[in-house]
Formats: structure tokens, C-alpha cells, sequence
């Protein structure tokens, strides 16, 4: 009897605990400490809701709503309290500060002068970001990152929140590379350098055939053989093509005169004297073959290089022709009019006479009558 009577306390002992545990089990959760940093929150998770309050002791480190959302919002400890009609527990909540730093996506980037650009940047704190760009000739930038590029060229800019601040690097390329020319002709043999007129460096060159025409890392290409080549300039991701046609180098091109100007068209030299014909012919790099006809060459003699030497007295007319173009050089041959040397005289008046003096000196008296 006795045993029954325990087994029955027993049996009644262990139901009231088990309905305990069953009535309170709604408040059960899985951790009863967490930490956040400022701005996260939290849900705390029960299987039953119902008559379920919430309560943060300390709200200037933590709120906590109805529906059980606690959110972040100083540092520090504190304690929210759960609570039912039968029961409470105790959720102990650590809020921690986040490091000072504003979060980039992308801290650097290369547009086009039509493109813009979001600047992507997060604030741990959550505070506002300002913008401000270094060079305002560059690009401009609005208040929430926007980037529109205003011409070529780099600049830096600055993020700022609270004392926090970030550099964003910007580089703004054209919308194309522009040459001068994209079609070449070159003769074998000849070089020359091409550059974009919008791009001072960073250009990469390729040739479609390196043996028939090469191309150095700075644009300077040089023809190799007969042919058609292409140059593919690249520029970030900007391309253009250059088509350059070689032939073949003539040995003797010529280029005629159109012109030809004698420095002198009217000369007189002395029997024995020589002179050089002078002239210029245009264009200034014509190749035309220049030759001289003398009308008569028992007056003068010329040269195949122009030399002109008195031989007589006498008048003729040297034709210099060059190609198409001619002109004609007057000349007059003369003797000296008297050989060796002539006298000088200086005549003197002396009263009643005239001393002439010369190679030899002469004395002469003029005597003069009285009257």
C-alpha cells in the first residue's frame, strides 16, 4: 500500500512538470546573448506568440518593437526582457560600433566622354556621403555619385562622411581614336609615324602582316614589301584601323621644272675673265636636267656645268634650258682700255706755271709777256 501511495506522488510530481515545461515552452530560444553593430537588428524567433511582450531596459543601446525587432542604435550591454502571462526570460544584447570606413564597389574607373557612371559606396555608419571631384573641367558629380565626364582627362573624387573620407579615381577617355588619315601609300623602303591627334599615349599598334609592313610600340611603321596592310590601333576599349598600301620604290623619280630664274640675264666680262651661271628652279625639288647653248663659241666657251670663259671681244647668248622651261643669258665681251698701267696727272699751278706729274715727272713753264 505504501509503495502505491509513493508511485502515485511520483507520478503527480512528474505530470506537473511536464505541464510546466509544456506552458513555458513558447518562451524558449535558441541564444539568450547576441551581439550586433549599430544599424543591424534582430528577430527574435518564439514558437508562440501570444500574450508576448518585449522590453529593452536600456533604449539608447537597443529598441526592441511588439513583434520582437531589435535593432542596434549605440554601444554598449543591456537586457531585453520576454515576458507572458506565467513566465520571463532574459535575452542579453551586446552592441558593438562598426568600424569608421565608407565601402567602395569599384574605387577606380575608365569612361567614355558619352558615358556616366554610379558611383556604388556604402557608409558603415549609414550616414550621408558627399562628392566633390578635384578637377570640375574633367567631369562633374551629383550628390548621390552620379558621374558625367566633361572632357579628357583624370582626376580624383573625394567621398566624405562625418571625418571619413574615400578616393575614387576617374579617367575619361574619347569616344574614338581619330588619325589623321586612315589610308596610307608608302613605297618600299619609306617609313613614318602615325598617332591619334586625340591620344597622346597608352595606344597599342598591331600589323595584319609584320613581313610586309611592321609597326613599332609608339606607331612608327616602315614598308617591307609590295602589299596591303592594316594597323589596328586599340585604346582601352577603343579601336580604329588604318589601311596602308605599299609599291614598289622607283630607283629615278623624276619631277620636271616648271620654272627656271637666272640670277643675272645681262653680264659684260673682260677677254680672259670667267663666270658662273646662277640659277633656281621651281618647284625647288625638281630633278629636270639643266643645259646651256652657247650661240657663238668663238666669243665665249661654256661648260657642261655652266662656266662661262671670255675668249674675244664680242656679244652672244647662252640658252639655259631645264626640261620644258628655258632662259636666255645675254653676254658682252670686252677688252681693258689701255694696258699696263696709265699715267696719272695732277696738275699744279704755281704761279706762272702748271707742274704735271705722272709716271715721270714733267716740268712746264709758260712764261708770260709783260706788258
Amino acid at each position: 500500500m505504501l509503495l502505491k501511495k509513493i508511485a502515485f506522488i511520483f507520478l503527480f510530481i512528474f505530470s506537473l512538470l511536464t505541464f510546466t515545461n509544456i506552458a513555458n515552452a513558447k518562451l524558449a530560444i535558441a541564444n539568450d546573448e547576441i551581439s550586433l553593430t549599430i544599424g543591424e537588428t534582430y528577430q527574435i524567433s518564439l514558437t508562440d506568440t501570444t500574450n508576448v511582450t518585449y522590453k529593452s531596459l536600456d533604449e539608447n543601446i537597443c529598441s526592441v518593437n511588439s513583434t520582437g525587432l531589435i535593432e542596434a542604435v549605440g554601444v554598449g550591454s543591456t537586457i531585453v526582457e520576454i515576458s507572458d502571462n506565467e513566465d520571463s526570460l532574459d535575452l542579453k544584447v551586446t552592441v558593438l560600433k562598426k568600424t569608421e570606413e565608407i565601402i567602395l564597389v569599384e574605387d577606380e574607373a575608365t569612361i567614355s566622354l558619352n558615358e556616366t557612371y554610379q558611383i556604388k559606396a556604402i557608409d558603415d555608419n549609414h550616414n550621408d556621403i558627399s562628392y566633390k571631384v578635384n578637377d570640375e573641367m574633367i567631369a562633374s558629380v551629383s550628390s548621390t555619385g552620379l558621374v558625367t565626364p566633361l572632357k579628357v582627362g583624370e582626376t580624383v573624387i573625394v567621398l566624405k562622411s562625418d571625418d571619413v573620407i574615400k578616393e575614387f579615381k576617374l579617367k575619361i577617355i574619347p569616344n574614338e581614336l581619330l588619325f589623321a588619315e586612315t589610308k596610307l601609300q608608302l613605297k618600299v623602303g619609306e617609313t613614318k609615324a602615325i598617332k591619334p591627334t586625340n591620344v597622346d599615349d597608352g595606344i597599342t599598334y598591331h600589323s595584319s602582316n609584320s613581313e610586309v609592313l611592321s609597326v613599332s610600340s609608339t606607331g612608327t611603321i616602315e614598308a617591307l614589301e609590295v602589299g596591303s596592310v592594316v594597323i589596328t590601333a586599340s585604346y582601352y576599349d577603343l579601336t580604329t584601323y588604318i589601311v596602308v598600301s605599299i609599291e614598289e620604290a622607283l630607283e629615278d623619280e623624276k619631277i620636271d621644272a616648271t620654272n627656271i630664274i637666272l640670277k643675272d640675264l645681262d653680264i659684260e666680262i673682260i677677254v680672259g675673265d670667267s663666270y658662273q651661271i646662277e640659277y633656281s628652279l621651281e618647284p625647288s625639288n625638281a630633278t629636270s636636267l639643266v643645259t646651256y647653248t652657247n650661240y657663238d663659241n668663238t666669243v665665249i666657251s661654256v661648260s657642261e656645268n655652266g662656266l662661262i670663259t671670255a675668249l674675244k671681244e664680242g656679244v652672244t647668248t647662252v640658252t639655259v634650258d631645264a626640261g620644258s622651261c628655258m632662259a636666255n643669258l645675254r653676254v658682252n665681251v670686252i677688252k681693258e682700255d689701255v694696258e699696263g698701267f696709265n699715267p696719272l696727272y695732277v696738275i699744279i699751278g704755281v704761279f706762272s706755271g702748271v707742274i704735271v706729274i705722272g709716271v715721270t715727272v714733267t716740268l712746264v713753264i709758260i712764261l708770260k709777256k709783260k706788258k
